[in-house]
């Protein structure tokens, strides 16, 4: 705390002699703003994140606001209500633009970012997101990697470490060969799917290996416009995933199978160290291998698999906005950029972060060549080289849809809604294509309509 204390003493110090002019003649004192920020995100990060920005803008007066509650859909649902109430902060943190635009409460701040010098280096996949009919409604934050967490201590008991530099087809091959077999006694299970809520989870193998196989490709096969699930690459992959389920190579053990295997109905076999891989964020990574160091198990998180033309990292993005009632644009728009996407504030984050004693979890959206070097020199003092190869792969990265475009998540929802009565999970691979490729597209497309973005 000491540290952080004298590194706020000493940004005050180096921005006491900086004007604050707006085009104010005469050196006048610039009047004073107060803004608010929301967010669900670490707060004592965050409010060490504002109280730098305030050293930076002394005439701006930053509140960080409570009262939005939740995380994820939670907290959007109640920015909502926040607006409908007059309260709406000035800038916010939400997991669904599309939502933020149709309440009307997010502004177009391409009048800023059109004319910031810091936008010009944010990576072009990355820039093309947050953006409705030219105007810019969202400002992309952070990304973050999806992975693999590696159990090292298993794989070098069955068959040895892969790599980070490994492919599909390696993988493919330890999962088939190793799933499902007796070491010490106990079953060793495959793999387990990406599942922040809970149960089965997901594979995405459709979604995340096309792009690598064919680099013309989008997140799911998204080319900007449309989505295509009949293209050869999405089928292939997605007979993949419907393979992984019917051998059995990912784990699906039931709440019973878990009392009896674990003594707990909802235990998560990869944590119980009985998974050799499993789908993981890049925020969660460092807890779980904190967590697997502590007992002595050498778990690490590798850069996914890749395809025929490398590996290209699956991005999840986070997002931003400026409140469309806030009374101060201007300050509001440094605020989102410090707080985000922006040079300075990713230096301060940096160091405010080493001393906070937290690992870089998310990342720069632009190419910042120092910022880049200092997060690579952190983890060079730290053990986690999976995450440092992740980071040299990380600029070709392939950014998903879920956040920021309008239709993707109702389209999910109709999925997960109708698969029972018409058996999506059965179904072939070719079948599921032509249908799920037309209702994504329509529903997409319908949108955009509602939302007035044609």
């Amino acid at each position: 705390m000491k540290r952080y204390i004298l590194f706020v003493l000493t940004l005050l110090a180096c921005f006491a002699l900086v004007g604050c002019g707006n085009g104010n003649n005469g050196g006048d004192e610039q009047k004073k703003t107060t803004l608010t920020f929301a967010s669900w995100g670490d707060a004592t990060l965050e409010q060490a994140m504002i109280d730098a920005f305030m050293a930076k803008y002394p005439h701006i007066k930053v509140l960080r606001d409570t009262t939005i509650t939740g995380t994820g859909n939670v907290f959007t649902e109640n920015l909502i209500k926040a607006s409908q109430a007059g309260t709406l902060p000035d800038v916010f943190v939400t997991d669904n633009v599309p939502n933020v635009i149709a309440a009307g409460i997010a502004r177009d701040v391409s009048s800023y970012w059109n004319k910031d010098p810091d936008t010009q280096l944010v990576y072009e996949k990355i820039a093309q997101t947050g953006i409705y009919n030219g105007k810019r409604l969202a400002v992309p934050s952070y990304q973050f990697v999806k992975g693999m967490l590696v159990n090292l201590t298993l794989l070098r008991q069955l068959t040895g470490d892969p790599g980070v530099n490994w492919t599909y087809e390696e993988f493919k091959n330890i999962v088939s060969t190793h799933a499902n077999t007796q070491l010490g006694g106990q079953t060793i299970y495959g793999i387990n799917g990406f599942a922040p809520n809970g149960g089965v989870g997901t594979l995405g193998f459709e979604q995340i290996m096309p792009p690598q196989d064919d680099t013309s490709l989008g997140y799911d096969t998204w080319n900007g416009t449309s989505f295509n699930y009949e293209n050869p690459l999405w089928i292939k992959y997605r007979k993949e995933t419907d393979l992984f389920f019917a051998n059995r190579w990912i784990e699906q053990l039931s709440e019973e199978e878990k009392q009896i295997e674990f003594g707990n109905p909802s235990a998560y076999p990869f944590g119980e160290g009985r998974v050799l891989f499993g789908i993981e964020g890049s925020w969660q990574a460092v807890t779980v291998m904190k967590d697997f160091a502590s007992r002595n198990i050498d778990v690490q998180f590798y850069p996914f698999p890749g395809g025929t033309q490398g590996q290209k990292m699956p991005i999840i993005l986070d997002y931003m906005c400026v409140s469309s009632k806030t009374k101060f644009p201007e300050e509001a728009y440094e605020l989102v950029k410090w707080m985000s996407f922006g040079r300075d504030g990713w230096n301060a984050r940096l160091q405010i972060m080493k001393d906070l004693d937290q690992t870089v979890t998310m990342y720069p959206v632009a190419d910042y060549p120092e910022v880049w070097q200092q997060i690579k020199d952190d983890l060079d003092a730290s053990p986690y080289y999976g995450l440092k190869a992740i980071i040299d792969l990380i600029h070709d990265g392939v950014p998903d849809c879920d956040k920021w475009l309008p239709g993707y998540n109702a389209f999910w929802t109709w999925v997960y809604e109708n698969a029972d009565t018409q058996g999506f999970w059965s179904m072939e691979a070719e079948q599921l294509a032509s249908i799920w490729s037309a209702e994504l597209n329509r529903q997409v497309q319908q949108a955009y309509q509602d939302l007035g973005l044609n």
